[in-house]
């Protein structure tokens, strides 16, 4: 698995880059709302990135500004396309006739306090989303906001802070919560999520974007690189009667302060550990999946992102 990092004086953001044999032809663009819109330099924006010669690519805008809410490209081999707006460009597809990469976010953006810093994604394809999620419990951050895109009318159901929240999402459109430190919620149909911690108002931590696989796609093993510079953590999510037992880097791994949630049927867990830079192995000694997210804080900095998923192989 790959990740793409970038890296500069307390600007910094990353993604999990998406394998090439996995790209897909329609996209939802995930996105939060530019905190200075006025500013050219902080417009919400993705690129789009052409895998095969030829390739048209159908754009469908959303957003309440949107001059044109329809264009049509033919991109050749590797070519890319950019959309630059001053707003909030959540719910926009994307449809094409061969696979394509799709990057989304703000050259710099803010939630709630903190510092401008980037948001960078790269989106999963709309078969590569799930039905039922737990977001993790996040270090040093005790206030998120947790954001689901639908793709089609869906309804779901939330368990956080203590609720049980029912609501209805319309179609290419999203439903923005309050995230502590664990929440679950299922779907009646396939929803994307990011996760957005809030900057910290002492500036030791900006905001960032991150993507949050479903519990579906979660692993039983990851090999995952982290960064220098930065104070990072990992945060895991797996079932409550297997959050023992994990081994990291060869090494039995003890923890914490795990929060807890139940989910329906299940009850799920989520704990966070600090982590040194390097390339690291995690597994379970029971070999049972779990998800795993990498993230960081630095002065007036911040990055996250999802240390790896199980992608369908047979989407059609």
């Amino acid at each position: 698995m790959s990740y793409c990092s970038e890296s500069a004086d307390r600007y910094s953001e990353g993604y999990l880059a998406i394998p090439t044999d996995l790209l897909s032809t329609k996209y939802i663009i995930p996105m939060y709302t530019p905190r200075l819109e006025r500013y050219v330099n902080y417009n919400g924006l993705f690129v789009i990135a052409a895998f095969k010669p030829d390739t048209i690519v159908n754009i469908y805008m959303k957003g309440n500004k949107a001059a044109l809410p329809y264009t049509n490209v033919v991109l050749h081999q590797y070519e890319t396309y950019q959309v630059s707006k001053a707003q909030d460009l959540s719910g926009t597809l994307i449809i094409s006739t061969e696979p394509i990469a799709v990057v989304t976010g703000h050259v710099a953006n803010q939630v709630t306090a903190g510092g401008l810093n980037p948001f960078i994604e790269m989106v999963l394809p709309s078969d590569q989303w799930d039905r039922v999620y737990v977001i993790p419990h996040i270090a040093s951050r005790p206030s998120k906001i947790v954001r689901i895109y639908s793709n089609k009318p869906t309804n779901v159901t939330i368990h956080y802070l203590d609720k049980i929240k029912s609501s209805s999402i319309p179609e290419r459109d999203y439903l923005d919560f309050d995230h502590g430190t664990i929440s679950y919620f299922s779907s009646k149909n396939d929803v994307m999520v990011m996760v957005f911690p809030k900057g910290l108002a002492d500036n030791s931590g900006d905001s960032f974007m991150m993507t949050v696989p479903g519990i579906n796609q979660y692993l039983s093993a990851y090999e995952f690189a982290v960064p220098s510079g930065f104070t990072n953590y990992i945060s895991i999510t797996v079932l409550s009667n297997a959050v023992d037992g994990f081994i990291l880097d060869g090494n039995p791994m003890h923890h914490e302060n795990a929060s807890h949630i139940f989910g329906e049927t299940n009850h799920y867990s989520t704990f966070t550990m600090p982590i040194h830079s390097g390339v690291h192995q995690i597994s379970h000694k029971d070999n049972v999946r779990f998800g795993l997210w990498v993230y960081g804080n630095g002065p007036k900095d911040g990055y996250g992102y999802p240390a790896g998923m199980a992608f369908r192989t047979n989407t059609n």
